[in-house]
């Protein structure tokens, strides 16, 4: 009876850790010490194009040619410590990668690398457009400070004595920071969206 609610026990823990594998949106790699590819789970397989279990007993290198992969693995394996690379997109594999390995150790050397890979595309992607959102804003707001900084140098440099010209230099100090105001207010309604 024991022996009975044990093996139930281990299969109801192997079908939960199955479970889990299998709907991780995370690509898995199990390797051996030597890199070569033991498991996968169905999210590396679709990144490596392959049929499911086709993987097994290959080399990441023939699997994963040029993805980090075989990178992160290796240095796992060799050093013993966790590795991580990053993965610029390649023919075939549009997404951005960031590739995590970590060395399976057993009484203190290692047996092989557990590899985990994320999809970093839209993160690269929001990081480059915010990049170029705060470019464009720094332009933006630097056009009108100029501007105003130099009608305010005209007229302290004795420009403020000439009756006919400073109305001129006031009224370019007033337009330019009605347009600062004018993009703070955009900048504070994009946040607010």
């Amino acid at each position: 009876e024991d022996l009975a609610r044990k093996m139930g026990e281990l299969s109801a823990g192997k079908r939960e850790v199955e479970a889990v594998l299998e709907n991780m949106s995370e690509a898995l790699v199990l390797t051996d010490g030597r890199g070569v590819i033991k498991a996968m789970n169905p999210a590396a397989e679709r990144l490596a194009g392959l049929k499911p279990g086709a993987a097994a007993g290959r080399r990441m290198l023939d699997v994963f040619g040029g993805t980090g992969f075989e990178e992160a693995a290796l240095e796992a394996l060799v050093s013993g410590r966790p590795a991580s690379r990053d993965s610029a997109p390649a023919a075939g594999r549009p997404a951005e990668l960031k590739v995590n390995a970590a060395p399976v150790l057993e009484g203190g050397k290692v047996k092989g690398c557990v590899l985990v890979a994320h999809d970093v595309s839209e993160l690269k992607k929001v990081e480059r457009l915010r990049k170029d959102f705060v470019a464009n804003v720094s332009h933006e707001l630097k056009t009108p400070l100029t501007a105003i900084k130099g009608s305010v140098e005209t007229l302290l440099g004795g420009a403020v004595d000439d009756r006919d010209h400073r109305g001129e230099f006031l009224e370019s100090v007033l337009r330019q920071a009605s347009r600062l105001e004018a993009l703070v207010d955009d900048l504070l309604r994009l946040s607010s969206l």
